[in-house]
């Protein structure tokens, strides 16, 4: 999984957990600088 400021501001996406199985939420925030902040969360 990849991500791009030229692709938006914001992003996310979800994906299984390959040791769990229960999805996890990454949602990517760039600033105008291009530096990202990563956040994950147990999707609903």
């Amino acid at each position: 999984m990849e991500f791009y400021p030229e692709d938006g501001n914001s992003q996310d996406t979800v994906v299984d957990c390959e040791v769990c199985c229960n999805p996890i939420q990454y949602t990517v925030k760039f600033d105008r600088g291009g530096n990202a902040t990563v956040s994950a969360e147990r999707a609903q």
